[in-house]
């Protein structure tokens, strides 16, 4: 809300007439910098950390005191502490007019005083709070309200006859204290800080994040909700609140049902398969016909669309189909997804010799949903699969492919097996299942094979006490994948020869395990050649561990050179930019003949000592930073071998090479940071090296 006031100097006759913004959601109140100098305001400098709604960001401003009276109010109001920043929201279309006034009946004979000046004053919550709003004026619904404060009459809400914009103003301010006693002191602690706000690093770690209000919630429906029902979990599904109801859907899972019924008479492989999957739906227990009792409908019935997966068939059910605008996507909790970093799951991968991989069989599916749920969870299916007939209601019994909370619910039952340990399992088993999964992916090496077939041993014992089950075992030593029953190993690990020639991919990295090496495996699907094309084609190229930045990097800022130039998303490109581009796609083909051990540490090689060393440069284009372990064994000899990098394009808008620099030992440092929390490796010292600008910054 808006209202215009007067200013008043505390110890002289200078004032000013302007408007102010009263903010509920700011904890601290702030005024603009030229409004102080005009009013010849003087106080003392501090340090804080503004946090909005984009993010956190230090600030430093003077701390002035002045009073402040409404036009046409009675009061005085005193306020200390107001702190000077320029980044008050420009909210001129808020300043209530006359002409609005007039178009709503109900605000008719209120009184909004109008002032020539711009928002110089932000009212926040430490004063608004000492003085309740004292009268309000409603009318119909669409117009706005009024509401009388401490400094006049002020308006909020809609107004039904301004003109739409794309433009959403979202306010909140939140003045986090720094006891730094001057600015100099205040922007040495802050460096990183600003760095850190004007990069924001994209492998941040999601479990260090704060949970936002919907993901405690969902987290405590699941508290509240799980138990142990015939050998497996059962957890409710997490509702946006206990008031949701929802549409019956039929006509649409109808509609969509018909759709494909016509490829499966076109394709009966196709139908063979899919059935299949109904069955085995129906004979795991995860889903059943409905009987006749069965069939009156509650106010969440909801019948879900299904359709299947491409390459690795499998049947997902549509929980984000519309109809009459809503969904069962729409009323329920995503949850945190509290899973592992797949970076810390694939460089623990890398600690060991003995490595071996593993997953879980259908987890979601494993997990059982409260049976009121269930009728929200219906789907439909022609009965003994005849096509000829009316299509039969079944519903779901467990979480789904489909289903936006399913993740969420997943790791949280995995973690509880660990919690729970009904099987007694040692300590490695636990941290095992803490530390080295990533959603139904297991990644895990050991010293030795003795130490890997024992820990799989308890690992499935500890997963089958809660109904989960590990399968598609694949491991680059013959004695632990002789431990291993035949149905339960990776196909292509069946009758394999560990001394042949074999690659499979996990979690997107290409594992060859005669060699126990990483491969690269680039193979870009060409696309048209635009801004849209380019990009969809550089995404293509997945490398979480940063083995071949050098090589995709320069492909980056050529997006961003198109973008400069103005060319819109499907422009054909034509000039430099395409020739940059043709010679980075014919080179990129080259990266086929890379390779990276997997394993840290060389065959019989016990560190003593273990050191991480980051390498960090900035240039106009771009910034990046890579690391590498130096480990030292008992008879003095050395090994390095390569981590983990990163790169990152530099903005648009002109920074200084000191300041990139600065910022490229940021991320050095996250990075750091990162790869010492994730390695289960005492680390013994952590060096850095580039040039003395950071010496000189810090």
């Amino acid at each position: 809300m808006v209202v215009p006031v007067k200013v008043s100097a505390n110890d002289s006759d200078c004032y000013s007439f302007t408007y102010a913004f009263l903010d509920y959601g700011s904890s601290r109140s702030f005024c603009t910098t030229d409004l102080a100098k005009s009013l010849g305001f003087q106080g003392e400098t501090e340090g804080c950390t503004i946090h909005t709604a984009s993010g956190s960001k230090p600030h430093s401003g003077k701390r002035v005191s002045f009073t402040i009276t409404g036009i046409n109010e009675p009061n005085e109001i005193c306020i200390n502490n107001i702190l000077t920043f320029d980044g008050i929201p420009d909210l001129r279309d808020s300043i209530p007019h006359q002409e609005i006034v007039e178009q709503y009946p109900h605000l008719h004979g209120l009184s909004f005083p109008e002032v020539n000046g711009t928002i110089k004053v932000l009212i926040g919550s430490d004063v608004l709070g000492q003085f309740p709003i004292s009268d309000t004026c409603v009318g119909e619904q669409g117009s706005p309200t009024a509401y009388h404060t401490m400094l006049g009459w002020a308006l909020a809400g809609p107004d039904k006859n301004a003109q739409i914009s794309n433009c959403v103003d979202v306010n909140f301010l939140k003045a986090g204290y720094s006891y730094a006693n001057s600015i100099e002191e205040s922007t040495n602690l802050s460096m990183c800080h600003i760095c850190g706000h004007d990069f924001v690093d994209l492998y941040a770690d999601p479990c260090t994040t704060e949970f936002s209000v919907d993901d405690k919630k969902a987290l405590s429906i699941m508290a509240d909700t799980v138990k142990m029902v015939n050998g497996r979990y059962q957890i409710a599904l997490p509702w946006v609140s206990d008031n949701v109801t929802l549409p019956n859907n039929r006509i649409l899972a109808e509609k969509r049902l018909v759709y494909l019924k016509r490829k499966f008479l076109k394709n009966p492989d196709l139908f063979q398969k899919y059935k299949d999957k109904i069955h085995a739906y129906i004979q795991n227990g995860y889903a059943e016909y409905l009987v006749i009792h069965e069939l009156p409908h509650s106010n969440r019935t909801s019948y879900l669309p299904h359709h299947y997966t491409g390459q690795k068939f499998r049947v997902v059910f549509d929980c984000s189909a519309e109809f009459q605008g809503t969904c069962l996507n729409n009323n329920l909790l995503s949850g945190p997804f509290n899973t592992n970093t797949l970076v810390g799951v694939l460089l623990r991968f890398r600690q060991e010799p003995v490595a071996v991989i593993c997953d879980i069989c259908q987890m979601f599916h494993r997990i059982r949903v409260n049976p009121p749920d269930c009728d929200s969870m219906q789907f439909l299916w022609w009965p003994n699969d005849d096509l000829s007939r009316d299509p039969v209601e079944l519903k779901m019994l467990s979480h789904i492919f489909g289903c936006k909370s399913s993740p969420s619910v997943a790791t949280f039952a995995l973690r509880k097996v660990a919690d729970h340990n009904l099987s007694n399992a040692d300590s490695v088993t636990i941290e095992t299942v803490n530390r080295n999964f990533f959603v139904d992916d297991c990644l895990k090496s050991l010293p030795t094979a003795d130490q890997t077939v024992s820990l799989i041993s308890q690992l499935r014992k500890l997963l089958d006490t809660c109904g989960f089950h590990l399968a598609k075992f694949i491991s680059n030593d013959q004695a632990v994948l002789d431990s291993i029953p035949d149905e339960d190993k990776a196909p292509s690990m069946v009758d394999f020869d560990i001394q042949g020639d074999s690659s499979n991919k996990t979690l997107g990295v290409h594992w060859r395990i005669d060699a126990d090496k990483f491969v690269i495996r680039i193979n870009v699907e060409p696309r048209p050649l635009t801004r849209r094309g380019i990009l969809s084609m550089v995404s293509q190229v997945f490398d979480p561990l940063g083995f071949v930045q050098p090589f995709i990097f320069p492909a980056k800022p050529i997006l961003r050179e198109l973008c400069d130039k103005g060319y819109c998303w499907d422009d054909n490109i034509s000039g430099p930019p395409r020739e940059s581009w043709e010679n980075w796609i014919a080179i990129l083909s080259n990266l086929n003949y890379l390779s990276i051990p997997r394993c840290f540490k060389p065959a019989d090689f016990t560190p003593t000592e273990v050191q991480l060393h980051l390498f960090c440069d900035a240039s106009r284009v771009g910034y990046g930073c890579s690391s590498y372990l130096r480990m030292i064994d008992a008879a003095n000899n050395i090994h390095v071998v390569f981590v983990r990098g990163v790169s990152r394009v530099t903005p648009k808008q002109p920074i200084t090479i000191p300041r990139l620099e600065v910022v490229s030992a940021v991320a050095a440092a996250e990075l750091a940071r990162s790869i010492v929390k994730e390695l289960d490796y005492k680390i013994d010292k952590v060096l850095y090296s580039d040039t003395h600008i950071h010496t000189h910054c810090t």
